[in-house]
């Protein structure tokens, strides 16, 4: 089946806002939604954020970079494929190029742990053009128990897959 290129673009934004909400949860920060914006002549989707610490900023900025280059070239990438990327979204290169770190590609791995995710709320934003932190926390399989999600968030952090592990609360008493 052939897909038009606006069809692929719009897809391509999906992955891109879907990966700056998932790569924002990692590392501690909140979503208030990430959105495709079809009628904006100026993007065609964004990610708001409730709360994004600022030594993660880079990183979740790369994230959607990284995971558009990724879906559009392979999962072989070298950094024309992100530059290519990153010409097309101006406020993300501008973030990056003032960085005095250079490109925050630890961020790579946790991006590939969590394709998966990725790529379903990519999936629902393509069809809802939103998603809000609740999509992301369940695409992560996230629980709502506070010390259970920081232990989950590590364990993601750390090298495992969302959803491929489980945490047993430890009983007191």
């Amino acid at each position: 089946m052939k897909v038009d290129k606006r069809t692929r673009d719009r897809f391509a934004t999906a992955i891109h806002e879907s990966a700056h909400a998932v790569v924002a949860t990692l590392l501690g920060g909140e979503i208030t939604h990430a959105r495709l914006t079809p009628r904006d002549p100026a993007s065609l989707g964004h990610c708001e954020y409730a709360t994004l610490p600022d030594e993660h900023r880079d990183a979740v900025t790369y994230a959607g970079a990284y995971a558009e280059a990724r879906w559009r070239y392979g999962p072989r990438l070298d950094l024309r494929h992100i530059r290519a990327v990153l010409r097309t979204h101006a406020s993300d290169a501008a973030v990056l190029t003032a960085s005095v770190d250079g490109l925050p590609r630890h961020v790579e791995p946790l991006i590939e742990r969590s394709w998966a995710s990725t790529l379903s709320l990519a999936h629902v934003m393509f069809l809802t053009l939103e998603i809000d932190a609740a999509r992301v926390d369940a695409a992560l399989c996230l629980p709502t128990d506070p010390e259970l999600r920081a232990a989950h968030l590590a364990s993601i952090r750390m090298g495992s897959t969302p959803g491929a592990f489980t945490i047993t609360p430890r009983l007191s008493g």
